[in-house]
C-alpha cells in the first residue's frame, strides 16, 4: 500500500525528485482507516511536500483531476474516472452504526447476512451511491439485500438519525 502510495506521490510532483513540493489530493470519503494512517506517515517520511487537501463530491473530484486543480484523487469503488488513470491503493472494512439496544451493536463484526431484513440508511451524497452498489453485489438475492433508505443530507446527518425510530422517508 505504501509503495502505491509512493509511486503515486512521485508520478505527481514537478519539482526535482519529488521530495519538495505542493501536491493536492482529493477525497469524498473519511479520511480514516489506512488513507490516515498513509497520510500521516507520508508526512512524516516527506516533510517538505505541502500537502492540500480538497473534500468534494466524485463528479467534482473527476472534474478537478482533469483540470489540474488536483494532483490525485482517492475515491470509493472499482468505476475509473475518465481520462483518468487508476489503480486499487487498498480495501477497508465498511464501518455501520448501529443504536446501543440493536440485535448486532454488541457483535465485533457483522457480516452482510446479518444485514437481511434491516434497514439501511445511505446519503445522496458520495459515497452513498457506490455503498448501496456494494450491498448489492455482496448480497445478490433481493430477498437477501437489507432496505435502502437515501437521504439528500451528509454523512454526519445520517449517523445522527441512526438512533431515532423512523426512516425519514
Amino acid at each position: 500500500m505504501l509503495n502505491q502510495m509512493d509511486m503515486l506521490m512521485a508520478s505527481t510532483h514537478s519539482t526535482g525528485p519529488g521530495v519538495s513540493g505542493r501536491l493536492a489530493m482529493g477525497f469524498y470519503a473519511s479520511p480514516s482507516g489506512n488513507l490516515r494512517a498513509t497520510l500521516m506517515e507520508d508526512a512524516q517520511r516527506f516533510p517538505q511536500i505541502d500537502l492540500g487537501l480538497i473534500e468534494s463530491s466524485r463528479a467534482g473530484l473527476a472534474s478537478a483531476l482533469r483540470h489540474g486543480a488536483i494532483d490525485l484523487a482517492i475515491v470509493i469503488g472499482e468505476a475509473p474516472i475518465p481520462e483518468c488513470k487508476s489503480m486499487p491503493l487498498w480495501t477497508e472494512r465498511i464501518l455501520i452504526a448501529l443504536p446501543e439496544a440493536h440485535r448486532l451493536a454488541a457483535n465485533e463484526i457483522i457480516y452482510w447476512t446479518d444485514l437481511k431484513g434491516e434497514t439501511l440508511l445511505l446519503s445522496q451524497c458520495d459515497p452513498g451511491a457506490e455503498m448501496q452498489d456494494l450491498v448489492i453485489a455482496k448480497l445478490v438475492s433481493p430477498e437477501d439485500r437489507p432496505k435502502i433508505v437515501r437521504h439528500d443530507v451528509s454523512r454526519e446527518s445520517i449517523k445522527s438519525f441512526v438512533a431515532l425510530p423512523l426512516t425519514l422517508d
